[in-house]
């Protein structure tokens, strides 16, 4: 099609769509290679409102990708490990919205905050995104380090409790879907465990033994109910991860 053709008047634009253009405005926004980041992270966020909506963390991931390439990289090849993708079992829908590189953060932040921080959490994904920018722009940020923890967080839990690890209701025995209050206390307590002190580790008969008992705490039914926030779950749900496997 082209906007007026004399000579092919069945390939112009009609009158009316004409018209159309005319009277439409064009918003531009121009932004610099040497703009700040946080300005076009922001920019984008606004963009992100019409069309296909994406997820937080596939914002995030684009933030990540302008503010640090590698690091964007290294969560990605962490995120895709056997072990991992099989512990969280997750959705197709939810690996598209890439979920599981959400997890992946939750874990690396959750096993490194202290308790006095998790307290004033009011906004989760602000604290996420928060978080993933600080260690991103860090230069003294050990990626060998934090992917080992990784490893052996999710190697360990795969040999004990497989794709039933954060399984609802009764864990390791895979009722239900994947639960993140189940995460919370099983990824991030052990993940903390072994941070700590990796050169002991626990066995999986261990893990599998602690997380079996998870259901059955009255604690954690109370804060893992459907409708409790995740600013209100956490602060509470995350400490007695750290409580519950440092008696291994």
């Amino acid at each position: 099609m082209r906007w007026q053709d004399e000579h092919a008047p069945e390939s112009s634009f009609p009158d009316a769509l004409r018209r159309d253009f005319k009277r439409q405005k064009v918003d531009l926004k121009i932004i610099k290679k040497e703009s700040d980041e946080n300005t076009k992270y922001d920019l984008f966020e606004r963009l992100n409102t019409l069309g296909s909506k994406l997820s937080d963390q596939e914002v995030r991931n684009c933030l990540l990708v302008m503010i640090n390439a590698g690091f964007y990289t290294w969560l990605q090849e962490l995120a895709i490990s056997n072990a991992f993708q099989d512990t969280i079992s997750l959705s197709d829908k939810a690996l598209q919205e890439r979920y599981d590189l959400e997890l992946l953060l939750r874990f690396i932040l959750l096993t490194r905050v202290e308790e006095e921080e998790l307290r004033g959490i009011r906004d989760v994904d602000a604290f996420i995104t928060k978080g993933m920018r600080q260690i991103a722009n860090d230069p003294n940020f050990d990626r060998v380090a934090e992917g080992d923890v990784v490893t052996r967080t999710f190697s360990l839990l795969n040999e004990a409790l497989g794709e039933n690890s954060f399984t609802r209701q009764d864990v390791g025995r895979g009722r239900g879907g994947f639960l993140i209050s189940l995460f919370e206390v099983i990824a991030t307590g052990l993940g903390y465990r072994i941070r700590r002190s990796a050169d002991s580790l626990p066995t999986a008969e261990q893990v599998r033994s602690l997380a079996l008992t998870i259901g059955d705490n009255e604690d954690f039914r109370k804060h893992s109910r459907s409708g409790t926030s995740a600013s209100s779950r956490m602060p509470r749900l995350v400490p007695f991860g750290r409580r519950l496997f440092a008696s291994v």
